[in-house]
């Protein structure tokens, strides 16, 4: 059986740049709360953000019972990414799209990204 292994600066390298979206998603969040377009960029990105550390930590794993939490927050932020990132594009493009009238739209993507946190849940048994 062939292990395979990722390099140390190739880790670093994913930590840093998601420990950066994160920094960006608090900063533009904070710069102007009150503006759409920046709290539904700041929810993809700390869904993006949120995806890789849980990618990171599931990599870092040495055991199971370790790993499993860090999978199960994968599985369900990683299919998210998608539709936040739609989400987040039309709200750049169209902003009236997600505040107007069309809000519709802005909250089924919404319920696109958390549809994979419902489906992801643990079983009870």
């Amino acid at each position: 059986m062939i292990a395979h292994t990722v390099s140390l600066s190739w880790l670093l390298t994913v930590g840093v740049l998601t420990l950066v979206t994160f920094i960006l998603v608090l900063y533009v969040y904070l710069s102007n709360p009150r503006q759409p377009a920046n709290q539904v960029y700041s929810l993809g990105a700390l869904i993006f953000a949120i995806s890789g550390f849980a990618a990171l930590l599931a990599y870092r794993a040495n055991t199971t019972s370790q790993g499993l939490p860090a999978l199960m927050v994968w599985a369900a932020s990683a299919p998210a990414c998608a539709p936040a990132l739609l989400w987040v594009i039309l709200s750049l493009f169209k902003p009236q799209w997600v505040s107007g009238r069309m809000r519709w739209m802005g909250w089924l993507l919404f319920i696109l990204c958390l549809l994979p946190v419902g489906l992801s849940g643990q079983r009870g048994g």
